[in-house]
């Protein structure tokens, strides 16, 4: 080999020949982060994004790493205090040979027979045929990669001196040529994955895993060098002719990253997910990010990317004018690395796909971003409007992006989901006789008053389920055993319903005094980012507190409080008490009331502090007389 070429530039050209594939070069940060590099090892280290980019870091759990030598270090040079490397050849390692390199080069430098133009003084391709011209006339293959394939900045994932097109398609065309037959597997760990025991000299990694159905995209292949070992002194660091030509040895940022897809809902004027009842409003956020589709993932040729929604029945994120079903104020927007925004226009960024038949098992819409590389690396941001259309199951929706994600398998998808429900509130009234829990009773009627005093409306599905529903045509509720849903709706905060007896079952009495049987109910939730976390239930009574049984006595006797948990174990419905109302024929037991007994027991006070006023008046007298 002709190493005389590789060393007549003088170190800046040595740490520029060292670099030219991407021998190392992560940034000092993730250098610290990485454990030291020992003779025969290489670290795959996490990304971390750079400056003005919103490149999401992967995880490494069920990813497969490859390492294949391409070349093995020759005479490698140091500086006078030996602290680092200075300059070094390169010779084709074994299994390697030129016409291979030849081909991997064909690929990464010209394009139907045209070399680029940077490297038109070096790389002759007339006739079909590569030669070396110029200066380069006396390289070899591996040795006119390392001179002229360098990169000169960070790429996003922190690689320093690398972000190089002919780099990435070099190693594109040796991954997929089929002609690298024996490697070296990783060992993988939770954030990082490490090669162990390899001959020093210059790698190339590729990923052996399929990432399909997976929220990760599959890296590209890398090339990385192995720490150098001069004199028995084991040498980590590359230096060029200045501290910005520098770079670490044995340790590289994986090339992928991951796609996170993200759904919130909130109240059309809050900010939080409120209770639900019919015809609630909520305004759902999706957020996902593109990845990287102009640079890493560029040899995809027509990258797709997409964002479905899928509510359940009875979230109808819907609107229609004549034929035509659109989705509910949607709108989508594009934020970059810097956090520029910018609005996305239906029809010429983006189109839309609505399935809005709820019989249809694909029920809900998909959003195609139109030139999905045109958005690499930006945020995008979906909202839009839903109505809850019923509450007889499980409101739940999910957003699910799929995408691109594998630069040598154009059929690979990732995925990526978030789902997010909605609730409702859940208590359940029984009519019995008084004093006689088992005898049941049929006919009573309850009119509801919630805030302001308004009436509550409600629909039925006419097998004792009531709805609070302000389209309702139902103003009271009519008991035997019946369940109520929605109370506490679209509040952030408490909210008091006052239950009062209309009709009593026949035979019995509706009330005495005046007063009908009345009862209250207190629903209170709780929230934590903005996400609802618990409801409290809380039943009293004024003046009927004996006509009242309840079966969950924490209902009662203080705020029964039931946690999210509970609710989505039990269809996202937040599940109070029974209120059991007891109705009489006996008037007398009436007597019995709270209100009644706390008149009385006012009376009683009244009359007892006047006869201590009178008695102190009666001794004033009798002293004065005695004087």
């Amino acid at each position: 080999m002709a190493t005389h070429s590789l060393f007549a530039k003088g170190a800046a050209a040595l740490a520029a020949i060292a670099l030219a594939v991407g021998i190392g070069g992560v940034s000092a940060a993730q250098a610290d982060e990485a454990p030291t590099p020992q003779a025969g090892t290489i670290t795959i280290t996490a990304p971390v994004a750079q400056a003005d980019d919103n490149m999401k870091p992967p995880t490494f759990t069920g990813r497969k790493f490859t390492a294949y030598q391409l070349a093995s270090y020759v005479s490698p040079q140091t500086n006078a205090d030996h602290t680092a490397i200075t300059g070094y050849g390169l010779a084709n390692a074994a299994g390697v040979n030129d016409a291979d390199v030849l081909s991997w080069i064909r690929a990464a430098a010209v394009t139907n027979g045209t070399v680029d133009p940077n490297l038109r003084s070096v790389l002759n391709a007339s006739g079909g045929t590569l030669t070396f011209t110029g200066e380069a006339a006396d390289l070899t293959p591996i040795e006119f990669v390392s001179k002229y394939f360098y990169g000169t900045g960070t790429d996003r994932y922190g690689n320093q001196m690398a972000n190089s097109l002919q780099v990435r398609l070099f190693a594109d065309a040796a991954a997929t040529s089929g002609a690298l037959k024996s490697g070296t597997q990783a060992t993988v760990a939770a954030t990082q994955a490490t090669f162990t025991g390899l001959k020093e000299g210059l790698y190339l990694i590729d990923e052996t895993d399929s990432q399909n159905g997976s929220a990760q995209t599959v890296s590209r292949a890398m090339i990385t060098g192995t720490p150098m070992t001069v004199e028995g002194q084991t040498y980590t660091t590359v230096q060029g002719a200045d501290s910005a030509n520098s770079f670490t040895l044995g340790s590289i940022a994986l090339k992928a990253e991951q796609v996170e897809t993200a759904k919130t809902v909130a109240e059309t004027s809050s900010a939080n997910n409120q209770i639900a009842q019919m015809q609630s409003q909520r305004v759902f956020t999706i957020t996902t990010n593109v990845p990287d589709y102009t640079h890493e993932y560029s040899g995809i040729a027509d990258p797709v990317f997409t964002v479905s929604d899928k509510p359940s029945t009875g979230v109808d994120p819907f609107t229609t004018t004549g034929a035509q079903a659109t989705v509910d104020g949607l709108k989508l927007t594009a934020t970059n690395g810097k956090g520029e925004t910018s609005t996305l226009v239906e029809g010429t960024d983006y189109t839309v796909a609505t399935r809005p038949d709820t019989a249809n098992a694909d029920y809900g819409f998909t959003i195609t971003l139109t030139n999905p590389r045109a958005l690499s690396g930006d945020t995008i941001t979906a909202t839009y409007k839903a109505t809850v259309t019923t509450l007889t199951q499980a409101l739940t929706n999910t957003a699910t992006s799929n995408f691109s994600n594998d630069p040598y398998d154009a059929q690979s998808m990732g995925k990526a989901s978030a789902s997010m429900n909605l609730y409702t509130t859940r208590i359940a009234i029984s009519k019995v006789a008084y004093d006689d829990a088992g005898t049941k009773l049929d006919g009573a009627q309850f009119s509801v008053t919630g805030a302001n005093n308004a009436a509550v409306k409600f629909s039925t599905d006419g097998k004792g389920n009531y709805y609070v529903d302000p389209n309702g045509t139902e103003t009271a509720v009519t008991a035997g055993d019946v369940a109520i849903y929605g109370l506490g709706a679209d509040s952030d905060g408490a909210t008091t319903y006052t239950f009062t007896e209309t009709k009593a079952p026949e035979g019995y009495l509706l009330g005495a005094n005046g007063k009908h049987v009345t009862f209250t109910v207190t629903v209170n939730p709780t929230y934590s980012d903005h996400d609802v976390t618990s409801v409290a239930f809380q039943a009293g009574s004024q003046d009927h507190k004996n006509f009242l049984d309840m079966t969950t006595p924490a209902m009662w006797q203080q705020n029964q409080t039931v946690q999210a948990s509970a609710a989505r174990q039990a269809s996202n419905v937040f599940v109070g008490g029974t209120v059991s109302v007891e109705n009489t024929k006996n008037a007398s037991d009436f007597a019995k009331t709270g209100g009644e007994i706390t008149r009385v027991l006012a009376a009683v006070a009244v009359l007892a502090g006047l006869g201590a006023v009178l008695l102190v008046g009666a001794r004033m007298r009798r002293r004065t007389s005695a004087r």
